[in-house]
């Protein structure tokens, strides 16, 4: 498939009617979305035949687009049921012939070793996600330690998956994002700089949204090519 048609086929995902600012909801754009998906399958073979997982699949956006390529499975896992459900109606729509799971469920449930979700640890070959971008100012308690909620994706995602992960951060947190990677013996790859389209919010949550006006934001599509093996 070629990249305009893919960029074509990801306009009728359906997205957020009205995003969720405490979760920050933002919409991954069909422009990124096949930037992304294309760059995985094409340059590192990554998604044909391959076990994959999404976390923080929202409405589907990013699983979709790597859905064209034909992984054998897929499981997309969201804290928010309404997001999911739309999920549903987007995947009912392209009616892919590989399977997709959905999965409701917060990420500390999985940095919580009391929960029974044992049956995937090393069972997916690929994860992609486009996690919150919380490296420094959103925290979450996690063995008496603080990490930032787009880093605990990246602990998950290290959990179930023994191949490659691909993720989107902020280009300011690139230095702290290789620090931690050189504290957990992980290599890190900048595959590409892209732009990220943060839209105009109404009555925002002034902790997430310093300006209300439309703009762009520098991310980094990173690629981890080993999972994290120890967290210092």
């Amino acid at each position: 498939m070629k990249l305009k048609e893919l960029e074509s086929h990801l306009q009728q995902v359906e997205t957020f009617p009205d995003p969720k600012l405490h979760l920050e909801q933002y919409i991954t754009t069909p422009h990124l979305a096949s930037q992304i998906a294309f760059n995985i399958d094409k340059i590192y073979d990554d998604i044909s035949g391959k076990k994959m997982c999404e976390f923080g699949i929202g409405t589907g956006m990013l699983t979709i687009a790597c859905s064209f390529f034909e992984p054998a499975y897929s499981l997309g896992v969201d804290i928010d049921n309404d997001a999911l459900a739309i999920c549903q109606k987007n995947l009912e729509f392209f009616e892919f012939d590989n399977p997709v799971d959905l999965l409701q469920a917060d990420v500390k449930q999985f940095l919580n070793k009391e929960n029974s979700f044992d049956k995937f640890i090393n069972y997916f070959d690929t994860c992609v996600m486009n996690p919150p971008f919380g490296t420094k100012n959103q925290k979450l308690e996690t063995n008496e330690k603080q990490y930032g909620i787009d880093i605990q994706f990246l602990m998950i995602a290290s959990e179930f998956c023994a191949g490659s992960i691909y993720s989107l951060h902020k280009s300011v947190t690139r230095d702290y994002l290789k620090k931690k990677a050189k504290q957990w013996n992980m290599k890190m790859e900048i595959v590409s700089e892209l732009k990220y389209n943060i839209p105009k919010v109404e009555n925002r949550n002034k902790k997430l949204f310093k300006e209300s006006k439309e703009k762009d934001i520098a991310v980094d599509f990173v690629r981890f090519p080993q999972f994290i093996k120890q967290y210092d």
